[in-house]
């Protein structure tokens, strides 16, 4: 925004007759981005492919870059293979099944006074085992599914996607690098919308407000007049400049207006009070 501030105090209000409510300002402004995305990794390992360069436009989610993960693939192999084996949990139950079948011959034998309690008893015993070893098994399965869970995070870790809708402006890395926790990979930056910066003199503060819609004509080579809303005036002033910024959002679908590039932006001016 420091880029404007000069020469914003050159802007001249343009009497457009007098109205009522209003009256129409034109200042200087610059056209930015309205996010930049410097993108990194929680992770560190080698980059084994870049998707993407400078130049790029990238959709939220779209993967950038993927680090190595040749071992992380191998461990995932073993979790797999060990959440998915049923073969504990489908024998505890098949003996369960007979022990309680045996224990419901050995009760009716026991009713009509045949069989003998000892033997009742051992029955019985070995009923409660299995179950708990039936139970011990499912709890290790869901651990193996847990262990699976998280090993598939640490996968996802590997793979760099865009959080947002742009377009890369700097490929900070290539492939074969070693990427640190603290290094950026790519730059991103949202071109929709772009955000309209400008600032003006504290006399007028109170005259624009969040939500008024005004118009805004890039600088040659590109034509047009855009509207474009305000998102924020600021509360704070610059007391050294005497002036505040004002921020507002203009649609750029398809990203046909350039970002960094100076502009006017035409207000309609409230009355004061």
């Amino acid at each position: 925004m420091s880029r404007i501030l000069e020469d914003t105090f050159r802007a001249v209000l343009i009497y457009v007759g007098l109205m009522s409510s209003s009256i129409a300002a034109v200042f200087d402004c610059v056209l930015d981005p309205s996010e930049v995305v410097r993108l990194a990794t929680s992770s560190e390992g080698i980059i084994s492919s870049m998707e993407v360069g400078r130049g790029s436009e990238v959709s939220a989610g779209q993967p950038v870059a993927y680090l190595a993960s040749q071992v992380e693939e191998a461990s995932l192999r073993v979790l797999e293979t060990r959440a998915g084996n049923l073969a504990a949990i489908n024998a505890q139950k098949a003996r369960l099944r007979y022990l309680e079948a045996r224990l419901e011959r050995l009760r009716s034998l026991n009713s009509r006074g045949m069989g003998t309690l000892d033997e009742l008893q051992e029955i019985e015993a070995e009923a409660e085992a299995s179950r708990n070893l039936l139970q011990q098994a499912e709890i290790e399965r869901e651990i193996a599914e847990q262990e699976l869970a998280r090993a598939n995070i640490a996968m996802e870790t590997l793979v760099l996607r865009s959080p947002i809708d742009g377009l890369v402006t700097e490929q900070a890395r290539a492939v074969g690098e070693y990427l640190h926790p603290e290094s950026h990979v790519v730059t991103i930056v949202g071109m929709d919308p772009l955000h309209v910066e400008t600032f003006l003199p504290v006399m007028l503060y109170g005259r624009i407000t969040e939500g008024d819609v005004a118009s805004v004509r890039p600088a040659a080579p590109v034509e047009g007049i855009h509207e474009a809303k305000v998102i924020v005036v600021d509360k704070v002033f610059d007391v050294s400049g005497g002036s505040f910024g004002v921020r507002l959002s203009l649609p750029n679908p398809n990203t046909v207006l350039p970002a960094g590039h100076r502009c006017v932006v035409e207000f309609e001016l409230k009355e004061p009070g």
